[in-house]
């Protein structure tokens, strides 16, 4: 009874973006979840790992939530 619900993980590989960045390793799971009709939820969370030409690798978590509503 939940048709319009949707999970979903995915992974990018990401090459340069600019001059400092050699690649980037990109990994995301999300849920959305139907409201009624018109508005669903999604969730979802991403890593991201910078491999950079020079210095430090930056890495972290991003964490999303946004509502939208279709008519």
């Amino acid at each position: 009874g939940r048709e319009h619900d949707n999970i979903g993980i995915g992974y990018a590989y990401l090459i340069g973006g600019n001059l400092e960045v050699e690649h980037s390793d990109v990994f995301e799971v999300y849920g959305r979840f139907s409201l009624n009709d018109i508005f669903a939820v999604t969730g979802d969370v991403q890593y991201m790992k910078d491999s950079m030409e020079e210095g430090d690798n930056p890495k972290g978590w991003i964490f999303g939530l946004r509502m939208t509503a279709e008519f």
